[in-house]
């Protein structure tokens, strides 16, 4: 992927993942919407697991306003907690169609960012399918009590047919958009929540074990994004969050995957993306 180091950048990306607001006190996210502000983004890109879903839309709302710029977005499991994943998608259409700065990016679509880079994005989910399976993982997660259609779940296999059809239907809607996209579009970048390679998800520097596969993997995602890599000759950027562990993985050389790193209490900026006139790419730290 080419630098635009030294070339007009067009736009910069100040991207976060996993930020938590709901669990840091007041002081320590005015501290993060300050340094948002002196990275001097046109944007604000997060992947994730912003609050709670009884949280989102009140917190949503008071960040954008507080940042001042766009903020695109996808949602992650805990944006989910305490409702159901209808009434939380409901109130972020919503609220996308009537806050200027509020683009919950499934409901936004395809978002032109210029030099012939386009934005485009889904929370999905871990499909299950990755590991031991989550039919055969003894790990039990929190979601499974705190989002109420996998609470509503009988067993482990109507659980793992729930979050495998919930990773379809975010799968499907990004391989509808990576194909309408035009000769124009050299970089797209990709932001979603699970990492959608095995190899990208790690745990304290370790790769992770293959009962916590099956809760953080989205492999299906994966395998569709390679497939998509090969017919084309632009260049593929996956963001993504929920395991809290950076990783960086090149499938193939126009793919590529980024996790960003995360704190519970501690929001923070994972990187800053700059985008060039010239269709350059820059994914640096901030």
């Amino acid at each position: 992927m080419s630098e635009c180091v030294g070339k007009l950048v067009v736009m910069r990306i100040a991207w976060c993942s996993d930020i938590h607001l709901d669990m840091a006190d007041g002081y320590i996210v005015r501290r993060f919407v300050a340094t948002l502000i002196e990275s001097e983004p046109d944007a604000v890109l997060i992947t994730g697991d912003i609050a709670t879903g009884t949280m989102i839309a009140d917190e949503i709302v008071e960040f954008s306003d507080a940042v001042g710029v766009p903020v695109y977005f996808v949602l992650g499991n805990h944006d989910y907690y305490g409702r159901s994943i209808e009434a939380v998608r409901d109130e972020l259409r919503e609220l996308t169609s009537s806050e200027l700065l509020v683009n919950w990016l499934p409901a936004t679509g395809t978002v032109h960012l210029g030099g012939g880079t386009v934005l485009m994005g889904h929370g999905c989910w871990a499909d299950g399918r990755s590991g031991t399976g989550i039919v055969n993982s003894p790990i039990r997660m929190n979601d499974e009590q705190q989002i109420e259609d996998l609470a509503a779940c009988v067993d482990r296999t109507s659980l793992a047919s729930r979050v495998a059809g919930l990773a379809e239907e975010g799968n499907a809607h990004l391989h509808e958009e990576l194909n309408k996209l035009g000769p124009e579009v050299r970089n797209v970048v990709v932001a979603t929540h699970a990492p959608p390679f095995e190899q990208a998800c790690m745990y304290e520097g370790q790769p992770s074990e293959p009962d916590s596969l099956a809760h953080f993997c989205n492999g299906s995602l994966g395998k569709m994004l390679e497939q998509q890599a090969s017919q084309m000759e632009r260049s593929l950027t996956i963001l993504a969050g929920h395991t809290h562990n950076r990783a960086m993985l090149r499938p193939a050389s126009n793919l590529e995957v980024h996790v960003a790193a995360a704190t519970y209490g501690t929001p923070a900026i994972a990187a800053i993306l700059e985008i060039g006139a010239e269709g350059s790419l820059n994914f640096g730290s901030n």
